[in-house]
């Protein structure tokens, strides 16, 4: 599926890192200066690197276009390239193709290695291991986005919500004075206040997010389900970052009274050193 991207905003971290192949975006004169940003690209954008598997900083590989060159290279149909190469190793590249219209007052993405898809499944694989299994709803989900598709990936991101939501009430049914019936008959928003107790904070307080992602699936179109999916992902990796922070504090508690037991039962009277 071909969208409109809306130029407002655009900058060259979201064209790299987060907008599709033949998105097409139109320009203005007013939006010179967003186009000379992408295609004379020369400063530093931060994004994954899927070689190093964390977060770095990239560079233009090269010398970049200048920018008094713009208005002739817009004047005609052409294909660009630039290389985005990581300040860890410089052999870790990104490369992107772009293609002018000027007829059209346009112009698009049309080819990237490591795709976007790739790019993103680094970034998120640190939640696998609060996630399991439901880790690939999460991904294909986000995946999804980097094809032009908006309420699909809305699905997605509602079951991993969903999943959440399910696991706190399987702990839940295991307290005391727990009423099942009542459960099963509240609303998603009830449902969380019960669970308050065994969800993460940000996820009660933002209950909200469940609503939206429940309008996208069948209310909202597929561009207005693009628009919105980078503040619904946050939300959701907000949610994760706040269950992945209690099992990391949780491990590491575990292994501390471990080595502290360890410790005390060599220390006895008695004991062999």
């Amino acid at each position: 599926m071909i969208t409109l991207i809306n130029m407002d905003n655009l900058t060259p971290d979201k064209f790299f890192f987060e907008t599709p192949l033949y998105d097409i975006i139109k320009w203005t004169e007013d939006s010179d200066q967003v186009i000379e940003d992408i295609i004379c690209f020369d400063g530093k954008v931060d994004g994954p690197c899927i070689f190093c598997g964390k977060d770095t900083t990239y560079k233009r590989k090269g010398k970049p276009l200048a920018r008094y060159e713009i208005s002739s290279i817009l004047a005609f149909n052409r294909t660009l390239g630039l290389t985005l190469i990581c300040s860890r190793d410089e052999k870790h590249e990104i490369e992107i193709f772009l293609k002018t219209f000027p007829d059209e007052y346009s112009f698009l993405k049309i080819g990237q290695f490591p795709s976007i898809a790739s790019l993103t499944k680094g970034e998120i694989s640190k939640y696998r291991k609060i996630l399991g299994d439901n880790f690939a709803e999460f991904s294909r989900g986000i995946g999804l986005v980097s094809h032009g598709i908006g309420i699909g990936s809305f699905i997605y991101l509602r079951r991993v919500f969903e999943n959440l939501i399910e696991e706190a009430h399987q702990q839940a049914k295991l307290t005391a004075g727990w009423t099942e019936e009542n459960y099963g008959k509240s609303r998603m928003d009830e449902k969380i206040e019960l669970l308050k107790s065994f969800l993460p904070n940000f996820l009660v307080k933002n209950k909200v997010l469940y609503g939206i992602l429940s309008k996208g699936i069948h209310e909202l179109k597929e561009q207005e389900c693009l628009d919105i999916f980078p503040v619904v992902k946050l939300g959701v990796e907000l949610i994760l970052d706040e269950k992945l922070k209690q099992k990391e504090q949780e491990d590491k508690i575990k292994q501390a009274e471990q080595l502290i037991g360890k410790v005390a039962t060599n220390l006895k009277p008695g004991s062999t050193k």
